[in-house]
């Protein structure tokens, strides 16, 4: 007679099958189940209490993927308690039984059945998932779920179904199969916002302002949003503008300092700031801050000294300093007020650091200027050397090439470029992130203008380097036409006078015409005379008398003569025309 008895017992199931022909104790249970690492088969150990009868010949195991209906056996030697099955199709369902048989043949009838369900795992690339595996009946499996570094967990799906963004996720009670998935998103980088150069203007210039070096390094900025932050109020065009201006207002004689805040918004909604402040000048000029060469400390050193002894005042003198620590690990900046502060570098880790450092010089009327030092603490990495390359001379409107390709690292390379516009009228930059870049330069008055920028390359050890370099921005040569008239007079009938055509400016003129006409003193043109003047050409700074003369008429008189000198070459450049006309009373 043959029973069957069933029990649980530590959350195992087992079985015991006894024999009318011998007696025969049999215990089947799951040990283990799991998947073959790199390849898409399952497998599981089967394990057993062992049997003492004499007669006990071995054991069986039977498996399939029906209940009761057995495709599989794996005969066992009876001294063996267990069995691994492999091949085993991953988020399919199995079911096992065993049987032991005696060294006269007879085998007992199955041992209760246990199931296995499948679960199957997958993610996409950029993270990992816990193995697909096999779960005994009524059992529990938890899945952790890993992004690579720069991901994060976008969603989990469990048998189709969202879960979110978890980061484990635990099977219960398990009597079927399963799937689970993973989806793994790039982390949205910050983008780095640039508010433009420091300016220095007079009261009552216009004023414009730039972001448009700001970038994002994974996608693209869709808003810009300005704020002023200190200084005499001024009214900003557009707020919102990557590019708005302002009139700069009145002043007293020390001037003042007017600073604002600019954030961007990426595509994904990180946002990022950046200041910039306009000094605004009557009599008192702005002082320069100098905070000193970038610094290389090492191993074992516990403190550095900054130094901006070298910052300058050209009048009144600089009434105050202020350091602040912009990058880099918090580290302790004691004194952050006198001309030379201390570094607490103690808590710098053994891989090293850049930290960046900034003063602020403010002179005795308010005035400011900022500059930065880098202070690179090493221990084996050795920092990169930036070089923004030599200082660079070109006239307005033209292509200025910023060139830091003569930067390099001693060790493991440089992995990016940042270049910055620090001082000057505001330019664009043609890819700010790029070791060579492009502007084309402003337009500015006869007095030229000095555009600073700094070039900052980090190597793939995180370490950094700074250099800067200048662009002076002259005035382009051009021509300048205008006239002045030396005399006129009324002789009987006549209208005689000199009128001097004049080139004022520094470039040669092509081909010039001289035209009159009679304008009334309210405005419109009445008498056009019939011949105009040609010239061959202006040489630069060259003045050349004409002489006029025409019939006098008595509705003249009160009105006024205008003499019109334009080059009638489409090649010349003349910026100023407002001087081309040149107006002279009839009396």
């Amino acid at each position: 007679m043959i029973f069957n008895v069933f029990r649980q017992e530590s959350e195992k199931h087992h079985s015991y099958v006894l024999f009318s022909s011998f007696f025969l104790l049999l215990v089947v249970c799951i040990v283990s189940l799991g998947s073959v690492a790199g390849s898409q088969a399952a497998e599981i150990t089967v394990a057993w209490d062992p049997n003492t009868e004499a007669t006990l010949a071995g054991y069986k195991l039977y498996y399939g993927t029906a209940s009761r209906t057995y495709t599989s056996v794996i005969p066992i030697d009876k001294t063996t308690t267990s069995a691994t099955v492999g091949g085993l199709q991953e988020g399919t369902t199995y079911y096992f039984a065993a049987t032991a048989y005696d060294t006269t043949g007879n085998e007992s009838d199955f041992s209760s059945e246990l199931v296995s369900y499948g679960i199957l795992a997958a993610s996409n690339e950029n993270g990992t998932i816990t193995q697909s595996s096999l779960v005994e009946q009524g059992g529990s499996q938890t899945f952790y779920i890993t992004p690579d570094t720069g991901y994060h967990i976008l969603d989990v799906l469990v048998d189709g179904f969202s879960k979110g963004a978890v980061s484990s996720y635990t099977f219960k009670d398990v009597a079927t199969n399963h799937t689970i998935s993973a989806v793994f998103e790039k982390d949205n980088l910050q983008p780095i916002a640039d508010a433009g150069s420091n300016q220095t203007v007079n009261e009552g210039d216009p004023v414009g302002l730039s972001g448009s070096n700001s970038f994002d390094p994974d996608g693209s900025i869709v808003s810009y949003q300005w704020i002023q932050t200190a200084g005499a109020s001024v009214e900003l065009s557009n707020p919102t503008s990557p590019t708005p201006t302002f009139t700069s207002p009145n002043i007293g004689l020390g001037g003042d300092a007017l600073y604002f805040k600019l954030t961007v918004t990426d595509d994904g909604g990180s946002q990022a700031e950046s200041t910039c402040m306009v000094n605004v000048t009557w009599v008192n000029e702005p002082p320069k801050a100098d905070a000193g060469q970038d610094q290389t400390v090492y191993q074992g050193t516990l403190t550095t000294l900054l130094d901006c002894s070298a910052s300058t005042d050209p009048d009144d003198g600089i009434y105050s300093y202020s350091w602040k620590q912009i990058s880099g690990s918090d580290v302790a900046l004691l004194n952050p007020t006198t001309i030379k502060p201390t570094v607490d570098l103690g808590s710098i880790s053994s891989d090293g650091e850049s930290l960046v450092f900034q003063v602020t010089a403010t002179d005795f009327h308010g005035l400011q200027s900022t500059d930065s030092i880098t202070v690179n603490a090493i221990w084996a990495n050795l920092p990169p050397v930036a070089e923004a390359g030599p200082d660079i001379t070109v006239n307005e409107g033209g292509t200025v090439t910023l060139n830091g390709c003569a930067s390099k690292d001693p060790e493991n390379g440089i992995k990016s470029y940042h270049w910055k516009h620090t001082d000057g009228s505001p330019v664009t930059l043609a890819d700010p992130t790029a070791a060579v870049t492009t502007f084309e330069a402003p337009q500015v008055d006869s007095s030229g203008a000095i555009l600073n920028f700094s070039l900052t390359v980090i190597d793939n050890a995180g370490l950094e380097s700074t250099d800067n370099c200048q662009v002076v921005v002259n005035d382009s040569p051009s021509i300048d036409l205008t006239g002045s008239w030396q005399n006129l007079s009324i002789n009987k009938n006549w209208i005689t006078g000199t009128f001097a055509a004049q080139n004022i400016g520094d470039l040669d003129s092509g081909p010039v015409s001289v035209a009159y006409n009679i304008v009334s003193k309210d405005g419109p043109s009445f008498y056009k005379f019939p011949e105009t003047i040609l010239l061959s050409n202006l040489s630069a700074g060259q003045s050349i008398n004409l002489q006029v003369k025409f019939k006098w008429k008595d509705t003249f008189r009160g009105q006024f003569i205008v003499a019109t000198i334009a080059s009638r070459d489409v090649s010349d450049k003349e910026i100023n025309q407002e001087n081309n006309e040149v107006w002279m009373m009839i009396q």
